[in-house]
């Protein structure tokens, strides 16, 4: 049996890079995502865009460090609070299946890095 896992959004634009046409894209990413959550809400199912933190445990709570799941992010060395994740994405001018590489900063989507078909995805990201 598969466990479920939890996601957030990350809304972008970008230039399809199979229909060239610039398109709307929502990135499904686990970092900072959980099933738990507050009196906001659980921590899940939600949409952010890029530089807006996600809803999250504050610093102080001893689950805070759960913010990266090692199983889905790649750290950057020179900074343990610097994480990729490659999400699934898709154009939505031609419904291709996609990939996104996201950089968070903690709970923060940064930057987009890339964007490719699904079947190039990257190989240093795992799926």
């Amino acid at each position: 049996m598969s466990k479920v896992a939890a996601y957030n959004w990350v809304v972008f634009q970008a230039t399809c890079p199979v229909c060239g046409r610039a398109a709307r894209m929502r990135a499904q990413a686990h970092v900072a995502s959980s099933f738990d959550g507050d009196e906001r809400g659980r921590f899940a199912h939600r949409e952010y865009a890029v530089g807006q933190p996600f809803h999250w445990w504050p610093e102080s709570h001893r689950a805070f460090s759960a913010w990266r799941d090692a199983d889905v992010v790649t750290p950057d060395l020179g900074d343990p609070d610097s994480v990729e994740e490659a999400c699934y994405t898709e154009c939505s001018e031609c419904q291709a299946e996609l990939y996104a590489v996201v950089a968070f900063r903690v709970n923060v989507p940064v930057s987009i890095k890339e964007v490719g078909p699904e079947s190039a995805w990257p190989v240093r990201y795992p799926r």
